[in-house]
């Protein structure tokens, strides 16, 4: 732009013709610097200020950018900005506009775990096929974490809320030079207690886990050797490291990973109100199975005991029958007394006391003569019943084969077996020889 004399701008043109040069000349930038006065406004946009030693500059991530960020800012971390320098006109300023935000030497290190990855991946660490099942329920749990913090606070509320068992506390460093080494020997040692059935210490799981950080900090649980170590066991584990966002190579080797620790919680145990209906509902289905069964079992053999003829039973039902007539007559004559005394109630009542003791003399001899009519009646019903039930049991009795017995003849046993053949009989050593009146045993003679 050329200064013309006696020619003018407005604001708004020198800073529309500012933002073109600077837009034009300085296309994208990669910034080193700290971050300070970080601001996260209501509409999503993030604001914050990018200084070294000497100087500061203005950075804004428009919220359509800020998921897709490398790194979160954090106020007081170092981090490489990478965007477009721009101008905001209403502040005469200039600022970046952010594309990605990475912290410093984070870079070398994505690069290096990414390589790690693959490696590890190809030689079958992270392999779904080969990672064993988290038990439903476990006895005992054993927690690899810092002794302090509020990470081992909320396993121990979270599980004791959930289903309360017992806790084995691992104390190790989860950050720094000593962590890779003590998380590496309390896995081996959970182990070793283990296979040397060291019963006050075996664990049937085991939870690795820590709070949320950066990558550095995270960087003992991106090792190989943990990563083998945690294949290795023979008891299962999962992997509860930082937050929801923070992903490390522990994460693939262990058998389960967890958004969160107390999240890893929840998956080590189940509820306890949720476990015991689910156990009352099969008890009672498996309770109404074996109840049904019973009964089709008893309904069946009530069949075929239905089916089979009992003779004993057929007397004794018409003695039964008997028993009911005898009865039904007494009631009946009962109820006959009772009305014809209701009714010399009612007339002595309507007539005459002398002429009353007349009509009293003939009821009387004809309730006596009715008596003695039903009495002589039911006693030729009961002597005829029992004259058709003598003859029954007599038919009953010709069928049997005792009678043929009394005729002289006899009956060969082999046990409860009859012997019907004689070719069955030159088989048998001993044998029992029935009789009308008895049994004898019998021997063979050749």
């Amino acid at each position: 732009m050329t200064y013309i004399p006696n020619k003018h701008l407005s604001v708004s043109e020198l800073n529309n013709s500012i933002k073109k040069i600077l837009e034009k000349s300085i296309s994208r930038v990669r910034v080193l610097g700290e971050i300070s006065q970080l601001k996260t406004h209501s509409s999503g946009h993030v604001y914050l200020t990018l200084k070294d030693q000497f100087e500061t500059i203005s950075v804004v991530c428009w919220k359509t950018k800020v998921p897709r960020l490398s790194f979160f800012p954090v106020e007081g971390k170092k981090v490489f900005v990478s965007g477009k320098i721009t101008t905001y006109s209403p502040q005469s300023k200039y600022q970046i506009v952010v594309e990605n935000i990475e912290l410093e030497g984070e870079g070398e290190l994505l690069r290096i775990l990414d390589e790690r990855k693959k490696k590890l991946s190809k030689e079958g660490y992270f392999d779904e096929n080969k990672k064993k099942k988290i038990p439903l329920y476990s006895r005992r749990i054993g927690v690899i974490t810092s002794p302090t913090g509020a990470v081992i606070k909320d396993i121990i509320h979270r599980i004791k809320e959930r289903f309360p068992i017992e806790i084995i506390l691992y104390p190790v460093h989860v950050q720094g030079r000593l962590a890779l080494n003590e998380i590496i020997e309390s896995i081996k040692e959970f182990n070793l207690w283990k296979k040397n059935k060291n019963i006050s210490k075996i664990v049937d799981l085991i939870i690795i886990a820590r709070g949320g950080g950066d990558l550095e900090d995270l960087m003992p649980f991106n090792e190989e050797p943990l990563v083998k170590a945690i294949y290795a066991s023979e008891i299962p584990i999962i992997s509860a490291i930082g937050h929801e966002s923070d992903v490390t190579l522990c994460d693939f080797a262990a058998d389960l990973r967890a958004p969160t620790p107390t999240a890893a919680a929840e998956m080590a145990v189940p509820v306890r109100s949720e476990l015991y209906k689910k156990f009352q509902e099969k008890n009672n289905y498996f309770e109404s199975l074996v109840s049904g069964l019973i009964d089709q079992l008893k309904i069946k053999l009530s069949e075929k005991v239905g089916r089979l003829p009992n003779l004993e039973n057929s007397i004794q039902y018409n003695f039964q029958k008997l028993d009911l007539t005898e009865v039904k007559l007494e009631s009946s004559i009962k109820e006959n007394l009772i009305k014809k005394k209701l009714l010399i109630k009612k007339l002595g009542q309507e007539f005459k006391i002398e002429s009353m003791f007349q009509k009293i003399k003939i009821f009387r001899l004809n309730i006596e003569n009715t008596f003695s009519n039903i009495k002589k009646e039911t006693k030729k019903i009961l002597l005829e019943k029992k004259a058709n039930i003598s003859e029954k049991k007599k038919l009953l009795d010709s069928l049997s084969y005792k009678r043929i017995l009394a005729r002289g003849y006899t009956v060969i046993w082999q046990k409860t077996k009859v012997i019907t053949k004689s070719e069955e009989i030159k088989k048998l050593e001993e044998f029992k020889i029935e009789f009308y009146d008895g049994k004898i045993d019998a021997k063979k003679i050749n």
